[in-house]
Parts: C-alpha cells; structure tokens; sequence
C-alpha cells in the first residue's frame, strides 16, 4: 500500500493537459483547475460539481458521459481514491477521443462503475495509455503528477485558480402566446407551480444572476422576485429582441455572455450552459445554440455582450428570423440527446400543456 494511503486519502478528479482543459472549465459546474507536473491540470469533483453534471442518471453515468464529451478535445482522466488506515480502493478510467481508454480497479472498495470492462492492468497503465506515456519509463504516475499534495477532493477545491465568471440567464417569456389563446404560457400550473417556476429551478444553478424578458405590467411576475427585463425594440419583433434586452443588462452588470432559456420549456438538461460554453469553444464561435434530433432550439443560447449593438441594427433593420442572424457571425451547437422526450419540448397549445402534466404525473 502506498504512504500516501496509510493517513487517509479521498480524492476525485479529473486530469488532463492544461491547453485541453483550461477553456472547458471556465463554465459551470467545474470549480477551476489546478496544476501537477507534466504539464497537467486536475479539476476537483466535488459533490456540488457533479451533481451540477446536469441528467437525472447516476453519479457514475453522469462522470462517464462528462468524461466522453471532455476528450473530445484531448485525453481525460478520471481518478477516486478512498483509502483510511491502510484499507481502502482507487480507480480510474481514460478517454480519448470521446473513447473509453480502459478502466481499473485496485484494492477493496468499489467506488465507481465506469460501465465498461475493469482492467486488471492497474491505475499506471491506464494513465500511460491515456496520454500516450511509456509504461516502462512511468513506474509511479500518482507520485509523478504530484497528487499526494492533497488529501481530500474539498482541499484541493480551495486551490483552484478561479474561473472566468459564468453567465448571466435571461428566461424569455415576452412572447403573445397567440396558439394558447394570449397571456403568459409561464405563469400555467403544472405539478403544483407555475411552467416558469419550473424554468428558473433549472437554471438558477447554472448562471450567475437571472433575469426574465417580458413585456407588459412586470408586477404579474413580482412572486420570482426576479429582475424584468422589457423590449427595446417595439412590435414584438420575436425572440432576438428578449435576446438584445438581455445583452444590455449584462453590459450594466459586467457580464461578457447570457444564457437564454424559454419560459414554457420545463425539461431542458441541468447541464445547458456548461453544454454550450463547451460548444462554443471547442468550435470556436462566438454564439452557442442547443441542438436535438428534432433540430435546433434557438430560444437555448449562448450569447456574447459584444454582439449586442450588431443586433440592435439588425432588428432595427427589419430583422426577425434567429438563425439569419446566429448563422452570419457563426453558431456552434451544443447536442442533447433525446430519450423519452426532446428535451426542449415547449408548450405552445392545451395539447402540449396536457402533454407536459401528464410527464410530470399531474393528472
């Protein structure tokens, strides 16, 4: 058993190169990084991160499928330890290329499933296969990086390098509602509280600051204790107007990016924002939209403070169609798997909205 083992050790991570993992972890859920040798960073999987994972599936599940979509720009490492008093387990699990490397188990306690093989190979060999180091040269990977620094995930959550800040949300509900006959599809009961309330539950975590886009009397939404956020742009001119009224109250606020969600979509993944940030940057554009098997969702973006006046022209000039104008400065998209439902299904008629009450058992 290894020193570090015989004290107590609980650590879980992941690890990769720094250039690979310093612009995905500038969004939520991930704390920040922190450095090892050779080059690489960990970032500290608190509970609070991984439950910030987004998905209902199992803390395992969720680990896994962030790991896949994180090697996507490089190789990943996952890592947990749990030893006390010289009893104990570690296990790991590689990526590439959105690839399960191979996965080990060493020791006693089962502390994770990675839902595939479990090599008997152990933590060196996946970690050299992972990265593409000689075995024979890597006698100790653990000792090499440097985790003995730290003996639990929550120390070396209080030495990470502080993200960049996350966005802003602006849930847009300034819509006419005209296939529900008028009026405010968010403010509708289902399973107990209104469709909107259900909204701001899910991105709540996921942002810094919220703020709802809507036009009219603002009092009728005083019980979110939310700012409201009117159009400046007069006629309803659609969904991008919500969107330039978010920019400009980011601009106010200092932010540089706002997440935007629909008021009558109850479903949308826990892990949007984190999903869409990833996206852009690993696409490299400066606007992110949620995408599924039943298309794009331009309601569900990313959107940049520095394209808010380009916007204001647009929409002015007579602008109204999202995708004209995401597709000229360039979109990336963030896709959501569909399983038993689209993620984004809305409610636009009293068939979706006996739809949405019957997923949620509201009957």
């Amino acid at each position: 058993m290894e020193a570090w083992g015989l004290m107590g050790h609980h650590i879980q991570v992941f690890i990769g190169p720094r250039e690979v993992f310093a612009p995905v972890f500038r969004a939520a859920p991930f704390v920040g990084t922190v450095d090892l040798a050779e080059g690489m960073v960990a970032t500290p999987l608190t509970d609070a991160v991984i439950d910030g994972l987004g998905s209902e599936a199992a803390a395992p599940s969720r680990i896994r499928a962030a790991g896949e979509r994180l090697s996507a720009k490089g190789p990943v490492l996952y890592l947990i330890t749990d030893y006390f008093g010289g009893a104990g387990g570690k296990e790991a699990a590689g990526w590439r290329d959105g690839r399960l490397v191979d996965a080990a188990r060493e020791g006693d306690t089962v502390l994770f499933d990675p839902g595939a093989r479990v090599s008997d190979t152990g933590f060196d060999d996946i970690a050299c296969r992972t990265f593409g180091w000689d075995a024979g040269q890597m006698v100790d990977v653990f000792g090499l990086l440097g985790l003995g620094s730290w003996r639990h995930t929550d120390d070396m959550a209080e030495e990470v390098r502080a993200p960049i800040a996350q966005p802003l949300g602006v849930i847009l509900a300034g819509g006419q509602a005209t296939r529900m006959g008028g009026g405010d599809k968010g403010l509708l009961q289902v399973a107990g509280a209104p469709i909107l309330g259900h909204v701001i539950e899910r991105l709540r975590p996921q942002v810094a600051k919220l703020a709802i886009n809507a036009n009219g009397d603002p009092t009728r939404f005083r019980d979110f204790q939310l700012h409201v956020l009117s159009d400046s742009i007069s006629g309803f001119p659609g969904p991008l107007a919500g969107v330039l009224a978010g920019l400009d109250w980011a601009a106010a606020e200092g932010a540089s990016h706002i997440v935007t969600a629909a008021a009558d979509t109850p479903f949308f993944p826990g892990d949007l924002v984190v999903r869409l940030q990833e996206a852009a940057e690993l696409q490299d554009a400066p606007i992110a939209l949620a995408r599924t098997d039943d298309g794009r969702h331009p309601t569900f973006g990313l959107w940049p403070v520095s394209l808010r006046d380009d916007l204001r022209a647009a929409l002015l000039d007579g602008l109204r169609k999202v995708v004209l104008w995401t597709d000229k400065h360039g979109t990336a998209y963030a896709d959501f798997p569909t399983v038993r439902f689209d993620p984004f299904f809305n409610v636009n008629t009293p068939e979706d909205l006996a739809h949405v009450r019957q997923l949620l058992g509201d009957t």
